[in-house]
Order: structure tokens, then C-alpha cells, then sequence
């Protein structure tokens, strides 16, 4: 560990679970493509911000009337409880990509400290890698799982 590269807290409190909501700019990195043809040799960091379930699933159906790739998946997709969405608006370069999956979503908290609040889970895109047109889908760490990584990765 450095001052660059150190372990990230993980959601334990009421509050902590709590800032998962609408309007909240969270920082992710990732190793994936910067551009459709393009991988990244170098750990990438941006900004985004959640999105109401409403939102994200309305720019999914919009999305499904220009892209059929995407429309075949829309009229049965559902957003669950334990998932949120975040991006930005169209031409942002600050969006994830083939090789994100897994990456960590990030809040800081009042004290500082930076917690993993989500993981790369999904987009539907399959164009533009670096150019947002649907937000990103993630697996929000709720108190269940952040308990199961607990006990499985022995964290204390």
C-alpha cells in the first residue's frame, strides 16, 4: 500500500448503506477500454452520478426504439432492489466499459474515507467505449452482501 493505492472501507452503518440515492456523484476506476478498439495499460478514474431507477430505465426503453440489440432486452429487464444506475449525459468521457465489470463505485463519507458503495455490473452499449449513451448498471453492497465479503475474505 501507498499514498496512491490503499483499501477501501466497506458500508457498515445506516448512513453508509444510506447514500446510495438520486443525484449522488460517486468516483470509479476501472482497467477497461477507453474506446471501442482501445484497452487501457493504466488504471482510469472518473466521475458519475446515480440516477433514479425511473431515469435509467426510461433511457433504456428510448435507447430500445433506436437499438434493437437493446430493445430485445428492455421489454423484459427489471432494476432490483440490490442494483442502481449511474452515468452521465451524452459525449461524457467519464463512463465505464468492456473491462470495468467488477470495479468498485466509491462515496466519500463525512469522515473522509472513501467506501465501496457498488460494483460494475452492467451496461448496454456495444458502441462508443468512453462515450456514454446508457447509464451503467451496478450491484449495490447492501448489508447482506457486505456481510458475506466480510466473512468470506476474512475483513475485520
Amino acid at each position: 500500500m501507498n499514498n496512491v493505492i490503499r483499501p477501501i472501507c466497506m458500508p457498515k452503518t445506516v448512513a453508509d448503506f444510506d447514500r446510495i440515492r438520486p443525484n449522488v456523484s460517486g468516483e470509479i476506476i476501472g482497467w477497461g477500454k477507453y474506446s471501442i478498439d482501445h484497452p487501457s495499460y493504466i488504471l482510469l478514474h472518473g466521475r458519475t452520478t446515480i440516477v433514479s431507477n425511473a431515469q435509467c430505465l426510461g433511457r433504456l426503453h428510448s435507447l430500445g426504439r433506436t437499438y434493437s440489440h437493446i430493445g430485445q432486452i428492455v421489454s423484459w429487464f427489471r432494476l432490483t432492489d440490490t442494483m442502481f444506475c449511474a452515468g452521465s449525459t451524452y459525449g461524457s468521457t467519464s463512463y465505464t466499459c468492456k473491462g470495468d465489470s467488477g470495479g468498485p463505485f466509491m462515496l466519500q463519507g463525512n469522515n473522509g474515507k472513501y467506501y465501496v458503495q457498488g460494483v460494475v455490473s452492467f451496461g448496454f452499449t456495444r458502441t462508443e467505449c468512453g462515450r456514454s449513451l446508457a447509464y451503467t448498471g451496478y450491484t449495490m453492497i447492501d448489508p447482506e452482501i457486505a456481510q458475506w465479503i466480510e466473512r468470506t475474505s476474512d475483513l475485520e
